[in-house]
């Protein structure tokens, strides 16, 4: 017959710390390594490596350190070309929550309208880039960018705001002017 046996944890005093864990600190040498090896995955389109490598450098460090900041973008990057959009999404969230002080803030803003696109103009991406200035937009998506924003407050029912944006569109798009101008005349009749 097995016998069991049962040992007593060690009692602690109440103010005595747990230790669940030694802690380590990686360097900003090792993180630099893992960062260079993950972009060179991403460059050969080794996409769910280069995720992998950019999840481990991320958890390993303080959001205000530009090597993690880094890693943070090109994690959402990776997960974005793997077709994760969602996963991209909430990356790319966390670094427009960070606002400027985020070394990748501006240069995020084409991957959220390019996850846009591809979730069929998702209202919680829309809103991630209604925060955006439009100083920010490059001149090749502005006039989408302010239609897509303007579509957003209209359905928020943010009139001025929504119109605001319709007006921004220029004529470089056909397509996008008229529809903006349609809805310029929608809200002008729903204000009257």
């Amino acid at each position: 017959t097995a016998l069991l046996t049962c040992t007593a944890l060690p009692v602690r005093a109440a103010d005595e710390p747990l230790t669940l864990e030694e802690e380590t600190t990686v360097t900003d040498a090792a993180l630099g390594k893992w960062l260079t090896e993950g972009t060179a995955q991403l460059e050969k389109e080794e996409y769910l490596a280069a995720a992998l490598k950019f999840s481990d450098l991320v958890r390993q460090g303080d959001k205000a350190n530009p090597i993690i900041q880094e890693g943070q973008y090109l994690l959402a990057v990776s997960l974005y070309e793997l077709g994760l959009y969602q996963s991209a999404f909430t990356r790319f969230e966390e670094i427009v929550d960070a606002g400027q002080a985020h070394s990748r803030y501006a240069k995020t803003l084409t991957y959220l309208l390019r996850i846009a696109r591809a979730t069929g103009n998702d209202p919680s991406v829309l809103l991630k880039v209604s925060e955006y200035p439009p100083e920010l937009y490059s001149p090749e998506d502005a006039d989408e960018l302010h239609f897509l924003v303007g579509q957003f407050f209209y359905g928020e029912e943010s009139l001025a705001e929504a119109l605001t944006r319709f007006q921004a569109v220029s004529r470089k798009n056909p397509t996008l002017f008229a529809r903006a101008k349609y809805l310029e005349g929608v809200i002008d009749v729903a204000q009257s």
